[in-house]
């Protein structure tokens, strides 16, 4: 670092010198761009020729009260002759001259002219340098650049504000630092915690920094003594260390606050800094009784303006102070005037040297000298002998003094801290004042932001007698117009989902419902609205409703694993519906018609007909050894007829096969029959039963959604606004959503009167809200139609980065495991309309439903086959048998045919 400052000074010198340095008319113009800076140094005081010999100083101020504190203070030190020019004192009277300036924004080359052209060259000795305590970090950076300068030529600073971290002004491994403070260094002020937190037993704590200045030296002071004391003490350790940019959201780094079960924190930022944390803190009620915030000095200031605190400073916070309460910024001034007094005198005694001394040059490398600083820290501060400086500039041994605010925040002290001795008093603590906190908190807490929709957030009203909530949750709602706040109870889906969280993951939770009752959506100018903002702004950790994963959504927020599938589909009213001119088909899929009355009925007629005209015992074939009978004919026409008649189960004039073989085929054919009609039968029921009570839509990719003017008169739809079933259909289809703003319904429940009074003829929403809306509706009046488009999931939303994402997935997991989630589907979305309207419209029976009843003709071809082979077999290898058994069919045949002609002649004569 000093390379850079020391390059940066060298090329600053170099210019001054090369252009000629600077003349007095430009020193006004200095003055004015700058508002004043100051000096750098020439080691001797310079005599006026009236005996008093003049210490002049630069002094850097960051406001006008600073510039007026050190003009009256300066003046009320100047000592009388009669105590300088004693007998025993031959130095002459001393005289204070200050050149101060208050800082305005300078840059590092404005700083080196201001050093070089006007302090240098009004022989300066020494620097003063005080900071705004509400502005650090910004004059931090002027601190820097006075510091390093000043180290570079050797002339001596002395800081008025609580400590300023050395290894982060400059780096101390290649210049000598030549700034003194009246302060404590974050070694003794880490001690001096570490000591407070032993005296209560809290060996393990928190650590909360802002990216202030000298935060890591901090952080680093604490993790080092917390190491030394764990090699005797294994219970110390530092819990969680959090480190918070201001500039960003602060509510990721205060949420893992929460992950801790300890409640004491350590606190180092600005004081301006300081009061934002807290407003979060308290926000996620890390204020509450039991907690216990200690905060480094810098983080509170130099306690002035009566001691009293920010607003919003917690009753109960512990801070260190260097030296006491009120030791304030008049005093280090008075402080460090008289130690560059007392300085002057010892170093001008030891130095034998008179007065007069050269101006010195800024160009002159060789003109640095240290001797004047080294004699400064050998000093000590008059009135105060136990003001010693150490070789890094802080006071040696310091007094540490801790406060804490009282009720009515103003700073009490309650302790002194003095080389590893501690004695405390009384404190007051947050929450419970007389009661000392045990450094554990209890339960880890979760802001929960939801949003009304049934049933998955439903508001209740409370229990009239003791306003209390017997089903469901307290939660809470801001009036819109008045901005009240009213507590109502909230129940539903993802309130029961959450009580279950809560109770497995041990945390807390409180619920708010989001101010303008929407889910989220992005503006064009790239802001949210709804519960994403909210999230975005910290003003919850979760939101437990209804949220639908997005890709929009996922830039900005963090999802869990879904807790329920879900997507876009269509719900329409139900009407006095008709039978459809066409429902004797509906049973079957038209391939099943085409290949039962096509194709298989007459391949089966083929086939038995076929097998019947080749069998040797068929009607078409004379038998052997009988002549007495000659066989009619079987055609093809008789076969078809047999066919259709046996499939239709009629009762028609036919002629049946005679040979084995074809009267098998038939059997078979009849039980193939059977199956078809009966299956037939039993769907016909279904869809005879069922009324076209709606209007016919394959979802939102259907025809009338699509061109709503193609019929008449226009299809009307629409859905809720602002949500991310309007995005969606925003993006996909412009068109549509043009159409549909017409029909734009603020909520669903609107959307449902609206179907019902014929307002819109169908509702375009997330299915699983649908669904409820179908199952739950009074009269099942509605009913959800077509498939689900876009699937994707409701979810817990989070902010981005959440520490608690991780756990909540883990739990959701879980709980589909075991079948949770599938049990609280079934509880608060499904209804008594779900039995009446799941007769899922009895689809049709394709080929895949009639599968069995095809192998089963397959099956009696095949058989048929080895049949028609034993047929010719036996009637040619076998005659005798074969002979024999038909005679005795013959002698059958005979007597059926004397039968047939009796009856007939007695039909004849009745």
């Amino acid at each position: 670092m000093f390379g850079f400052v020391g390059v940066l000074t060298f090329f600053a010198v170099f210019l001054l010198c090369k252009c000629g340095g600077l003349n007095n008319n430009d020193i006004p113009l200095i003055r004015a761009k700058i508002g004043g800076l100051t000096g750098t140094p020439s080691f001797f005081p310079s005599g006026n020729g009236t005996g008093t010999a003049v210490i002049r100083l630069g002094a850097f101020v960051a406001n006008s009260r600073q510039q007026q504190a050190l003009h009256n203070i300066s003046a009320e030190v100047h000592p009388d002759s009669a105590a300088v020019n004693s007998t025993d004192s031959p130095s002459p009277l001393l005289r204070i001259e200050l050149d101060i300036h208050v800082n305005d924004d300078p840059s590092y080359f404005d700083i080196t002219q201001l050093l070089c052209g006007r302090l240098l060259a009004r022989n300066t000795h020494g620097l003063l340098l005080a900071n705004d305590e509400d502005s650090y970090a910004d004059n931090y950076t002027i601190a820097k650049y006075v510091t390093s300068t000043a180290a570079y030529l050797g002339l001596p600073v002395i800081s008025l504000n609580p400590g300023l971290s050395i290894d982060s002004l400059y780096d101390t491994a290649t210049t000598s630092p030549t700034v003194l403070q009246f302060a404590a260094s974050v070694t003794h002020q880490s001690a001096a915690i570490l000591d407070f937190l032993a005296h209560h037993e809290w060996y393990r704590f928190n650590v909360v920094t802002s990216m202030a200045p000298g935060h890591v030296e901090f952080s680093q002071q604490l993790q080092y003594q917390v190491e030394q004391l764990n090699k005797v003490f294994p219970e110390w350790a530092i819990q969680k260390e959090i480190i918070i940019d201001m500039s960003k959201n602060m509510q990721i780094p205060m949420q893992t606050l929460s992950y801790s079960n300890i409640s004491v924190t350590v606190l180092y930022s600005t004081r301006t800094e300081a009061r934002t944390i807290f407003r979060f803190a308290k926000l996620f009620g890390f204020l509450q009784q039991g907690y216990v915030w200690i905060a480094a000095e810098m983080t509170t200031g130099s306690l002035e303006d009566v001691r009293r605190a920010p607003p919003e400073f917690p009753q109960g916070l512990v801070t260190v102070k260097f030296h006491s309460l009120a030791y304030n910024f008049e005093e280090r001034v008075a402080d460090a005037l008289l130690l560059y007094r007392k300085s002057f005198l010892t170093y001008s005694q030891q130095s034998q040297l008179d007065h007069k001394i050269s101006i010195r040059s800024c160009h002159l490398r060789q003109s640095k000298n240290t001797e004047l600083f080294e004699t400064l820290k050998d000093t000590s501060v008059p009135e105060r002998s136990t003001f010693t400086f150490s070789d890094q500039g802080f006071v040696e041994n310091p007094r540490i003094v801790f406060a804490s605010l009282n009720e009515n925040s103003i700073w009490k002290k309650v302790g002194i801290w003095r080389n590893g001795s501690i004695t405390l008093d009384k404190i007051t603590w947050i929450g419970k004042p007389d009661l000392t906190p045990t450094g554990y908190s209890k339960r880890r807490h979760v802001r929960v932001v939801a949003i009304v929709e049934v049933p998955f957030v439903a508001v209740v009203p409370y229990e009239n007698v003791n306003r209390t909530c017997h089903a469901g949750v307290e939660c809470r709602k801001r009036n819109k117009t008045t901005g009240h706040i009213y507590t109502m109870c909230c129940s539903g889906y993802c309130i029961e989902l959450l009580q279950m969280l809560s109770r497995d993951m041990s945390f807390t939770y409180d619920i708010y419902l989001v101010d303008d009752d929407l889910y989220g959506v992005q503006h064009d100018n790239g802001t949210w609205n709804g519960i994403i903002r909210d999230l975005m702004e910290g003003k919850a950790d979760a939101a437990v409703a209804a949220v639908k994963m997005s890709s929009d959504r996922f830039k900005v927020v963090d999802f869990s694993v879904p807790f329920m599938e879900v997507g876009v589909a269509v719900l329409v009213p139900k009407s006095s519906g008709v039978v459809l001119p066409h429902a004797f088909l509906a049973p079957f899929d038209i391939a099943i018609w085409v290949i039962v009355l096509v194709v298989t009925l007459n391949l089966a007629a083929v086939s038995v007909f076929f097998f019947e005209f080749c069998s040797p015992y068929g009607h078409n074939r004379k038998i052997e050894g009988y002549a007495g009978i000659v066989g009619s004919k079987f055609t093809l026409g008789r076969a078809v007829w047999m066919t259709w008649g046996i499939l239709f189960n009629n009762s028609v004039p036919s002629k049946v096969p005679r040979s084995y073989t074809g009267k098998f085929m038939t059997n078979m054919w009849a039980c193939f029959a059977l199956v078809f009609v009966a299956m037939y039968t039993g769907n016909l029921a279904a869809h005879m039963i069922h009324e076209e009570t709606h209007e016919k839509i394959s979802g939102i990719t259907d025809d009338k959604i699509q061109d709503p003017h193609s019929v008449e008169p226009p299809f009307k739809f629409g859905t809720v606004a602002q949500t991310s079933v309007e995005q969606l259909i925003m993006r996909t289809n412009p068109e549509m959503f043009d159409y549909m703003k017409t029909f734009v319904q603020p909520s669903s429940e609107h959307a449902a009167k609206a179907l019902k009074t014929g307002e819109i003829d169908a509702f375009v929403y997330d299915s699983a809200v649908l669904e409820n809306m179908q199952d739950k509706d009074p009269k099942c009046n509605l009913i959800m139609v077509g498939k689900v488009y876009g699937t994707t999931g409701f979810a817990i939303a989070f902010t981005r980065g959440s520490p608690w994402k991780a756990e909540f997935d883990r739990q959701l997991l879980l709980y589909d495991d075991l079948g949770v989630l599938d049990k609280l589907r079934h509880k608060w979305i499904e209804g008594v309309c779900n039995k009446k309207n799941n007769r899922k419209e009895s689809s049709r029976l394709n080929v895949e439903n009639f599968a069995g009843a095809f192998y089963l003709l397959i099956a009696t071809v095949v058989i048929s086959v080895l049949i028609f082979t034993c047929e010719c077999l036996c009637n040619r290898r076998l005659p005798r048998c074969c002979t024999k058994r038909t005679r005795k069919m013959g002698f059958l045949t005979l007597i059926s045919e004397v039968r047939t002609h009796v009856h007939g002649q007695f039909d004849l004569t009745i």
